[in-house]
């Protein structure tokens, strides 16, 4: 079974100018995410999708990393992940490359994956044994979306609604459903989902659960500070 870790790592960045390449402890981002796809005993193959002619640059100092140039159009800001994944797909074809079965959807920025994370994740997805599924790491949510509101026309209206429930945002919280934040960390699922749903998400999502200490996205300075404290 091909296996392939997938870093996507676009150039532009408004937060941090050329994020994925800062320097932290002497070494660039994107490379925490690189070293640990290689540490993994699972992962067969390594790509990194970019737009940016430096970061492939960066990427190919690792011998075990094979480049692929995005083009811009699914790299700005708004992009979606699907059409990363179809022109990634569509590039494995082009190249004559053995279709990935198992995509490892890696995003360096949110590089902290501790004691084997990867392979717990993808020990757990193929232990499911089932087609057309994924894999999400989550947390438990920071706050609880059913005492969140949005603004129409002046006004608050709750965000979320319970059946049965008129004022969940009233109610203790002991009685509303736990909810989960995704992490970003990592993300599973099989590359036939693409084709079948014209999602990566497939039928089904597993949640992979991640200690809110663990987790970072960086896109500001105070981010890269807490993930030294993390590296600490």
């Amino acid at each position: 079974m091909k296996i392939s870790a997938v870093i996507t790592a676009r150039g532009g960045s408004k937060g941090i100018p050329k994020k994925n390449l800062i320097d932290i402890n002497g070494k660039s981002l994107i490379s925490y995410t690189i070293e640990q796809a290689i540490e993994s005993k699972i992962i067969t193959d390594i790509f990194v999708s970019s737009d940016s002619e430096e970061i492939l640059a960066e990427a190919s100092k690792y011998p075990q990393v094979i480049p692929v140039l995005r083009p811009d159009e699914f790299a700005a800001d708004m992009s979606l992940d699907i059409d990363v994944f179809k022109h990634f797909i569509q590039w494995e074809k082009k190249s004559k490359l053995v279709q990935s079965e198992v995509i490892v959807h890696l995003r360096p920025t949110s590089p902290y994956r501790p004691n084997n994370l990867i392979d717990e994740a993808l020990k757990y997805f193929l232990s499911l044994n089932e087609e057309n599924i994924s894999l999400r790491s989550v947390t438990p949510s920071p706050a609880n979306p059913f005492k969140m509101w949005k603004i129409i026309d002046d006004c608050l209206e709750p965000l979320l609604h319970i059946p049965g429930l008129s004022e969940p945002y009233n109610s203790p919280r002991q009685i509303l459903p736990e909810t989960y934040w995704q992490t970003g960390t990592i993300d599973i699922f099989h590359s036939q989902n693409i084709r079948h749903f014209n999602s990566s998400m497939g039928r089904k999502i597993f949640p992979f659960m991640i200690k809110q200490a663990d987790t970072v996205d960086i896109d500001n300075m105070n981010d890269v500070n807490r993930f030294k404290s993390l590296l600490k």
